[in-house]
């Protein structure tokens, strides 16, 4: 009996670690693989909501892009380098519809000729004044008179205002496609920021916007510096063309439809505040 208590003892002795470590080893396979499971769960749903987003905001920029290209397509427009009066008195009227029914989304409203002199409307008590200014160095001007489409561009000082702005600008032509000048306006960076705090991963994590060239358009821990130019992907000054959150090129290639055409068809109605998140 004695002998075989023993054996017996001597067996479980010799099992038992055995069976602790296999038991161990499976308790931290099966934890390793829910663990991962459920990390690639999250993070394949985090990331199809982000692109939803993405989406969402690049549609709202397209639609805003709808605005200066339904002026750049009309008659007055396209005489602005024989009459700036009636392009000023046509850019009245859109400030005062896009401040009115988009308060928080629409800052400058302004137009230029082929030489780079631009018109922006400043309210002045109970009416208006036009602010005369020079955008002939900005690169976005550069690239539309070179022939570029509409664009957006990432922030930049207002020459009109001082305040960094994002400006949707599209393009003046003639009957046979030749720049004539550029409508645009200036879209709030304040507004762009209330869209990426809607933007929540889990408690900690946070929503940036960034331009196709990699400049930050919106981000809680970089604001933007005092200059003319903003902050590149490296730390230097960008003043890139036709690379903002969604780029928005009217094909304007035979068989392919011009603006006049999609305001036609989508219309000019803006996104308003309740886009917002």
């Amino acid at each position: 009996m004695f002998k075989a208590i023993t054996f017996r003892s001597k067996l479980l002795l010799a099992v038992m670690p055995v069976l602790f470590l296999g038991l161990l080893a499976l308790g931290f396979g099966a934890h390793w693989y829910i663990d991962r499971l459920i990390k690639e769960e999250l993070t394949s749903s985090m990331l199809a909501t982000t692109a939803k987003t993405a989406e969402s905001i690049n549609n709202w920029f397209r639609m805003l892009m709808l605005e200066p290209e339904s002026f750049a397509a009309t008659d007055a427009a396209q005489a602005i380098n024989e009459n700036f009066e009636e392009v000023d008195r046509h850019n009245i009227q859109r400030h005062a519809f896009l401040h009115k029914k988009y308060p928080s989304v629409f800052q400058d409203v302004y137009a230029a000729n082929r030489k780079g002199e631009y018109h922006t409307v400043q309210e002045a008590g109970n009416g208006y004044r036009m602010f005369r200014g020079d955008i002939s160095t900005r690169e976005y001007f550069k690239s539309i008179m070179a022939g570029g489409p509409s664009q957006i561009t990432p922030p930049l000082a207002s020459r009109t205002t001082g305040v960094h702005t994002v400006f949707v600008v599209a393009p003046i032509q003639d009957a046979s496609g030749q720049p004539l000048g550029l409508s645009g306006a200036g879209i709030s960076l304040d507004y762009i920021s209330m869209l990426c705090e809607s933007l929540k991963a889990g408690k900690t994590g946070y929503g940036i916007i960034l331009a196709q060239d990699g400049t930050f358009i919106s981000h809680q821990d970089d604001p933007l510096p005092d200059s003319d130019h903003p902050r590149g992907p490296g730390g230097g000054r960008s003043d890139h063309p036709a690379h903002g959150p969604a780029p928005y090129a009217p094909p304007a290639r035979p068989g392919h439809s011009s603006p006049r055409d999609r305001i036609r068809e989508h219309g000019c109605r803006l996104p308003g505040p309740e886009l917002q998140g």
